[in-house]
Parts: C-alpha cells; sequence; structure tokens
C-alpha cells in the first residue's frame, strides 16, 4: 500500500507543477487609474493579474527616458513621490511569475498639479518673542498652509492661512526648538523644505572692528560737519559713547588679540605684527562656541601677513589673507580664494549671508573686521572725489614740531613731506568712511529684519588710532593721543538706555569680559579687562591706563600712564627719555614738560604709577634697550618734496615765544622780524639746506602789537603778518 502512494504521487506531482506554471501567463495589468494628485506626487492603480506574483512599476517626463523603481510591490497600487510642478509624466506597470517571467507594461499619461512648493524666508523675532515665518511663490497662491512640531515623535500641528504667505507664533518659549514646513497647495501634500527656529535668552553679538580708525571721526564724537555717520552714530546715540577709549598697544596685531583675549600684549604674547596668537589662550570664539554660539568671523583677524588659517572656536572663518582693499584674498574655511570686489561690500555681504543663515537657529556672535579706513586709502570707486570741494579738518599743529623730543624721532618715524600730502589722505580717509557709513547701515537693516534689534549687543571699534598729520606725523605705535584713541561705542538696550556719553577710561581689553558677561559666563579667565557694563552700572571705575609700544625694530620700547589730566612717557633708551605733558591746558600734546621744575612732584608721582600698573599688569618683559636720547634744542629736520616759499608761526598770536618753520632755501637767506612801523627788531641769518627748518624765536621782551615777518633769499622774498599779546 505504501510502495502504490509513493507511486501515485510521483505522477500526480509533476502534473501539478505544470499545470501551475502553465496557467501563470503574465498579462500586463488592466483598468490603469491615478488619485492622490499633487505638484509633486501621483498614487497609480490598477487591477490585479491572475497568478501574478509581483508588480514593478517606472515613470518617465514627457520628453525625458524611463527611471525603473527597484522595489517588488505586492499590491496593485504606488504612489510616485518628488515629482516636479505642473509636468506631464507617463506612468507604468507590468506583472511578474513566481518563475520570473514578466509582461510587457500598461502606461497612462498623468499630469501633476500646479501649485508650486513655496521658498522659505528667513524668520523674524521681535522682544516680546513673537517668531514670524514667511514663505513666497513664484505666483501668487489663494490657499497656504503652515505645520510645525517640537522634534522626532511630535506629531505636526497643521493651519491654514488663506492668501497670507506667513504666520506669526506668539510668545514663543524660549530654548525650544520650532521644525516648520510650508504649502502653497490646496492637498497640502506638498510641503516645502524643513527649517527651524529657535529662541535664546542670550543676545546675539555684532563687534566691528575698524582699521587705523581716528576717535575724532563720526558726528557723535564731534566729527567734521560734511562727513554725516547716521549710521554708525545709531550705536552711541542709542547706547553709551565710551569718549575716553584706548588701545593698550597702537598696531594692528596687538590691538586685535588684546580685543579677543581681553590680555594686555604682553600677556598674550602678540609684541607686534610678526607674532601669531598661541591656539592656547582663552578667546571670545573658543569661549562662546563652548556655550552654543555660531562664532563668525570675517575680515582683518590679526595681520594678513601671519597665519590666517581657521582658528579654534570659529564655526564660519573667512579671515584676510593678502591683498589690498580691491579683489582681496580670504582663507575660506580653510581655502584660499580672491574676491572681486572692495573689502567693504565683500565683508558686508558675507557677513549678512552668516545672519541670514544662522539667526534665530541659535545665538550668534559676529565679527566683522574691516581693513578700512588704513593707508593707502582706497574709497569706493562712487566716493572717490566726495569732499573735493570741502575744507579738510587739517590738524592746527601740522608745523608745531615736538620740543625736547626722542632722538629716534628723527629717523624712527614717518612724517608728511608737506601740507598737500596731508590734506589729500586726509580728504581720500573720510571717503573711505562714506562706504563704511553706506554697509553699516545695510548690516543695521539686514538685522532688524532678521530679528530684534534690540536683542543684539552691537560694539563698535577700531584696533588702534592714527596720527594724521599732527606735529607732520604719518602713523602709530606711539603713545599720543591721536594713536592710541579709538572710537568705542555700545549699544544694548539691556544695559544702556542710549544716549549716553561715559567719561571713565576705557581700554580695548574691555572688549572680551563685556561680551562674555552679556552671554552670562560668570568665569572671568583671568583676563586683564573689565567688563564695560560695570562701569555703567558704577561697580567698577578706572582713572589711569597703563599703554606699551614693543616694536621689534630699531625703535625703543614706550611705556606710557595716561590719565585725564596728563601723559607721561618713558622710552627704552641707553639715556633718560621721558615726556611729560599737562592734559589741562595743552590737550595737543604740544609741550613736553619733563625738564620743566614746576612739574617735578607730578613726574615723579607718573613714574611710581608707571611701575605700580607694570607690577599689577605682570610686566616682566625686559626692556628692549635702544641707543637715543631726550633731545631738548635741536629741532626736528624733515623733508619736504612739494611745498615751496613756505613761511608758518606758531602760535598767531604769540605770548612767549613762537617757531617759524621755512621751506628748503638754496642759498642763505635773512629771517627779520619787523614791528608795525617797519623797524627790525631781531634779525638772523639762515643756512642753505634741503630740508624743513623751524627757528624759535624769543619774543618775552617785545611790546604787544602787530609784526611782520620777512624772509628774503636771492630766490625769494616772502611776508607774514603775526601779533604778539602777552
Amino acid at each position: 500500500m505504501r510502495i502504490f502512494f509513493l507511486l501515485l504521487f510521483s505522477i500526480i506531482f509533476p502534473l501539478v507543477s505544470l499545470h501551475a506554471n502553465a496557467t501563470c501567463n503574465p498579462e500586463p495589468p488592466k483598468n490603469l487609474y491615478t488619485t492622490n494628485i499633487s505638484s509633486s506626487s501621483i498614487t497609480l492603480h490598477w487591477s490585479p493579474v491572475k497568478h501574478a506574483d509581483y508588480y514593478k512599476v517606472k515613470y518617465k517626463t514627457e520628453n525625458g527616458s524611463w527611471i525603473n523603481i527597484k522595489d517588488k510591490i505586492y499590491d496593485t497600487l504606488y504612489s510616485f513621490k518628488e515629482l516636479g510642478v505642473d509636468t506631464k509624466y507617463t506612468l507604468g506597470v507590468n506583472s511578474y511569475c513566481p518563475d520570473g517571467s514578466k509582461s510587457s507594461y500598461s502606461t497612462i499619461n498623468e499630469v501633476t498639479s500646479g501649485c508650486e512648493i513655496p521658498s522659505l524666508n528667513p524668520v523674524k523675532s521681535d522682544p516680546d518673542n513673537n517668531v514670524t515665518v514667511s514663505w513666497f511663490t513664484r505666483s501668487p497662491a489663494n490657499t497656504n498652509f503652515i505645520r510645525y512640531s517640537f522634534g522626532k515623535g511630535s506629531q505636526w500641528i497643521t493651519i491654514a492661512t488663506g492668501n497670507k504667505q506667513y504666520y506669526t507664533f506668539i510668545n514663543v518659549p524660549e530654548k525650544i526648538s520650532f521644525y516648520y514646513q510650508a504649502s502653497a497647495c490646496s492637498d497640502t501634500q506638498s510641503w516645502s523644505k524643513l527649517d527651524s527656529f529657535r529662541l535664546s535668552l542670550l543676545p546675539n553679538i555684532l563687534l566691528i572692528i575698524l582699521d587705523d580708525s581716528r576717535n575724532d571721526s563720526y558726528s557723535c564724537n564731534g566729527g567734521p560737519d560734511f562727513y554725516n555717520s547716521p549710521n554708525i552714530d545709531f550705536i552711541a546715540n542709542e547706547g553709551v559713547n565710551f569718549k575716553n577709549s584706548f588701545a593698550t598697544y597702537s598696531l594692528c596685531a596687538p590691538g586685535r588679540a588684546a580685543i579677543f583675549t581681553g590680555l594686555y600684549p604682553h600677556n598674550n604674547g602678540v609684541l607686534n605684527n610678526n607674532m601669531n596668537l598661541d591656539t592656547s589662550y582663552a578667546t571670545i570664539s573658543k569661549i562662546l562656541h563652548g556655550v552654543g554660539y555660531y562664532t563668525s568671523l570675517v575680515g582683518k583677524y590679526l595681520h594678513p601677513t601671519l597665519i590666517n588659517t581657521p582658528q579654534p572656536g570659529w564655526d564660519f572663518w573667512m579671515a584676510k589673507d593678502g591683498g589690498g582693499k580691491v579683489n582681496p584674498f580670504y582663507n575660506y574655511n580653510g581655502e584660499e580664494i580672491e574676491i572681486n570686489g572692495h573689502e567693504l561690500d565683500i565683508v558686508t555681504d558675507t557677513a549678512i549671508r552668516v545672519f541670514s543663515s544662522h539667526l534665530n537657529k541659535q545665538p550668534v556672535m559676529m565679527v566683522a573686521a574691516f581693513s578700512t579706513p588704513h593707508s593707502p586709502y582706497v574709497p569706493e570707486d562712487r566716493d572717490k572725489g566726495t569732499f573735493a570741494g570741502d575744507s579738510m579738518p587739517f590738524p592746527p599743529n601740522f608745523f608745531k614740531p615736538l620740543k625736547p623730543y626722542p632722538s629716534y624721532f628723527q629717523n624712527g618715524i614717518n612724517y608728511y613731506a608737506d601740507s598737500i600730502n596731508c590734506r589729500n589722505d586726509i580728504q581720500a580717509y573720510y571717503e573711505c568712511l562714506v562706504g563704511l557709513n553706506r554697509v553699516m547701515g545695510q548690516l543695521r537693516d539686514t538685522i532688524s529684519k532678521l530679528a530684534s534689534l534690540d536683542n543684539f549687543l552691537i560694539l563698535f571699534t577700531s584696533d588702534n588710532g592714527f596720527i594724521l598729520g599732527e606735529h607732520m606725523i604719518s602713523g602709530k605705535q606711539l603713545a599720543y593721543n591721536n594713536s592710541v584713541r579709538i572710537p568705542m561705542f555700545l549699544r544694548y538696550p539691556k544695559w544702556f538706555s542710549g544716549a549716553v556719553n561715559y567719561k571713565d577710561m576705557a581700554l580695548n581689553i574691555d572688549f572680551a569680559p563685556t561680551i562674555l558677561e552679556a552671554a552670562g559666563i560668570k568665569r572671568d579667565y583671568h583676563m586683564d579687562g573689565i567688563s564695560l557694563h560695570q562701569f555703567y552700572t558704577g561697580k567698577a571705575h578706572r582713572d589711569v591706563i597703563f599703554v606699551e609700544d614693543l616694536p621689534s625694530g630699531a625703535n625703543p620700547d614706550i611705556n606710557s600712564v595716561r590719565t585725564k589730566d596728563y601723559l607721561y612717557n618713558w622710552y627704552s633708551c641707553n639715556s633718560l627719555t621721558e615726556e611729560f605733558y599737562d592734559l589741562t591746558v595743552d590737550s595737543l600734546e604740544d609741550f613736553n614738560q619733563i625738564n620743566n621744575p614746576a612739574y617735578a612732584s607730578l613726574i615723579n608721582e607718573y613714574r611710581n604709577k608707571k611701575d605700580s600698573l607694570k607690577n599689577v599688569f605682570n610686566y616682566t618683559l625686559k626692556p628692549d634697550t635702544k641707543t637715543c636720547n631726550l633731545i631738548t634744542n635741536e629741532p626736528i629736520a624733515r623733508k619736504s618734496t612739494v611745498e615751496k616759499n613756505l613761511i608758518h608761526i606758531f602760535p598767531n598770536p604769540a605770548d612767549q615765544a613762537f617757531y617759524l618753520t621755512i621751506s628748503p632755501v638754496s642759498d642763505a637767506a635773512t629771517v627779520q622780524i619787523l614791528n608795525s612801523r617797519g623797524a627790525v627788531c631781531l634779525s638772523e641769518t639762515i643756512q642753505p639746506l634741503d630740508l624743513l627748518q623751524t627757528i624759535t624765536f624769543n619774543t618775552a621782551s617785545f611790546s604787544d602789537g602787530v609784526y611782520f615777518i620777512s624772509l628774503k633769499s636771492k630766490a625769494q622774498n616772502k611776508w607774514q603778518k603775526m601779533v604778539i599779546a602777552h
């Protein structure tokens, strides 16, 4: 019986298998139709094919190639997704038998709906934590939706907005991430890309650093009438203006390193433009990156000749790495690139793009570091000649010689050859600032549209000042007022009530602790500076500052002590070389009183202040002693290449004495002082010299009245009127 069953099974089973294979004749699916047509998807349906094991589908545009879907489909429908808007498609489906045989394709044509997938705009928030999201389409859409959730696992909440392509979330909680999408289709199947925003208690921070900008250039600081700077002044006028603000070292790299570290140059190691900042130091970028800020530097870091590869703590890096102000080179996140255009526009446009991408997603710290107005002065083309017809604010002590002065001033610093070059530089300097004011307006307008301006801490400053013709000097790295004094404007309504002129002495090392306090960071990182907010609230006070200069060349070190009333400068010469200025009567720093016995007690006091401040700020550097001394009687010889027949008197009116500056003379000349009746009161012979000469005349014994200065030689005969008034 068992043998008979096995024999019967072996005969029947092959017949059954042959019958099954014979009955699966793959046929093309029939009754094709579509549903759920949206701007980006179509669902295809078909009737089942008898004995079919599975199906496969494909699609193509009207003139395109077939795109095969690899999936095996065991149902009788399939949704094609990520299709184009308002596009005609051919959809195909075929059937497969278990043995892999397949039918030909059945096809159907269909068109996606014409509604457009929206593009999202940057979000905008206000001080009340209301957040507006908006979107746009090429053509107006009458049906719009927004949906949002709070992250993975959170359910979508969908809101219809009608014909409005924006929606405002009211009183948004802080520190919660909102994910959102928009749709302009009635079927709500076609959503925009996913985006998100997150409000923070922390302010956004914008630190603007200029290059060699003087404190007295801007309208809020008494700048010239022909130059208006409203887009800069608003920071001071709606915040606080630190009127007595200074750089701890008047040079690019040391000044900027002091801003980033809050440390004096002798403590952060950047002693000149040849030294990089060691990456071990705590900087505002490393600290703020560590607490969740998106940190960005655009423009000049320390100096273009130093290492400008990305430094620790910066999320976005575009540091100037060479070139001038037009078509400069940058290190862009590690890649060397050249960008066409003027650096004012390049830095501004890049900063705006960073803000547009990251505001309202996390707090942002942006350092916009311009190379403007640093010489050579290169305004934008549209600004050249703006002030060609204006009278420049020429320094009143241009012809006034320093006396006594350090001997290295003869050859170690730069002088203008003549007043014409100085006037040209002043004009070009202010024409550079025209462009700066314009791009500052663009920055302000952009961040106002993207976020609440009141949740920004804005800081405006320069790496150092610049001497622009005072005593004929062109340069920095000196401890004189215009070399070290810098603009310092801050706007942050949470701290400052607006339009406050603060007179305590502030330093560039105060920026870092100010930024840390605004970001809620309690640790002080042993910085030398003090938060400027502490000065404003009265918790801190400073009435004396220490300034240094540590050059790498032939010039001596400078240690300087400044208060509101006096300035003391010490030079590392092998012979005692000092200066002392009484700022209460000599704000232009014209008269060095170091040898005046009436100031002996004060001078000793300031010598002691210097030693005390060096001890406070851990100044342990040994002086780099140079061969130099204090010159008392010999005027500085300065070359003149343009101005001829110059005769300049300072001061005029004169009291006890006056200085006479004359252009080079090719032969012996006679200088005479004549009274109003033409009588010669004093006569002196001038020897030929191819340099500007400055001669001192004592007038203590002269009567008050009008006098005339006569300069006579074979080549010239010049007269100049002057007044003596005791």
